[in-house]
């Protein structure tokens, strides 16, 4: 039981030979239940991803009975989810519900069943929806979207404030820096940090199918003949590229107009450079 790890060779080592130590294709949360540390340069790698369970907003649960009806002949537990608020709506893995797959067109079973609680649940819904969604278990889905995706937003929202509060990821990796944090707190705020980030790139994610469901709602509307309720656009801060808000980099000329563009790195700055080239440093 050492307090440490301990790296063990099974040749000899010349002197001046240069090693690589590799400690597995691991997330933030993995590598702290293995080695018991997180490194603060593993944080600031943009890719980073950590596995984030989505835990339901109250809010979100329905009074109405045949919501009700529906969701719970679907399997959703909504009288457990009122009581044991450690009961999460989804899990999402790193590798296998990868945000760049979902921006790609692949939408995994738990973006879409989290997206059918919602619309079942909360939005306005065509008078025939319901009894249709209970006898067939199937959803005019694509029609109520543009709604579903903004509530969704909203609930990667609740689940950041239930993290930390008012808490930032910068915040947490200045506390994490200072030489008075114990290991064993440095260790979770920077798990913490990983978990935040995770949020933020799926919720832009949400903002951008959003944004696409908004365009399309009129040439749905004429299709079912049926007048789609406006949803705004859901606004987000942090890298332009990815939806992070740590590490931060700042636009200077944006900057000195008024103006907050935001990256996370230089090499999202380079790569969101032919659209921001546009307006960089203008008044909008």
């Amino acid at each position: 039981n050492l307090p440490c790890s301990a790296v063990y060779a099974n040749r000899d080592i010349d002197e001046g030979e240069e090693l690589i130590i590799s400690y597995g294709d691991l997330s933030p949360t993995g590598f702290a239940f293995k080695y018991g540390f997180i490194p603060m340069d593993f944080i600031k790698h943009h890719n980073i991803m950590s596995d984030v369970s989505i835990f339901c907003d109250p809010k979100l649960i329905p009074d109405d009975k045949m919501r009700r009806r529906c969701l719970e002949r679907s399997g959703y537990p909504l009288d457990e989810f009122k009581r044991n608020k450690k009961l999460a709506l989804g899990h999402f893995t790193w590798r296998a519900d990868s945000v760049e797959h979902y921006m790609r067109g692949y939408e995994s079973e738990v973006i879409g069943s989290m997206r059918h609680f919602i619309i079942v649940g909360s939005c306005e819904l065509m008078k025939d929806e319901l009894n249709r969604n209970y006898s067939t278990g199937k959803l005019r889905g694509a029609l109520y979207n543009s709604e579903a995706f903004r509530r969704l937003y909203d609930l990667f929202d609740y689940n950041i404030e239930i993290l930390g509060g008012d808490a930032t990821s910068a915040d947490d990796a200045a506390k994490a820096s200072s030489p008075d944090t114990p290991s064993r707190e440095k260790c979770c705020l920077l798990a913490r940090i990983a978990y935040r980030e995770s949020l933020l790139m799926w919720q832009r994610a949400v903002a951008l199918k959003a944004q696409d469901a908004i365009d399309s709602a009129p040439m749905l509307a004429i299709q079912f003949g049926w007048e789609i309720r406006n949803s705004d656009m859901p606004s987000f801060k942090g890298c332009q590229v990815c939806g992070r808000s740590y590490p931060e980099l700042k636009c200077a000329k944006c900057k000195s107009v008024g103006r907050e563009v935001q990256y996370c790195c230089r090499g999202h700055q380079v790569l969101g450079w032919r659209e921001h080239k546009m307006v960089c440093g203008k008044k909008l």
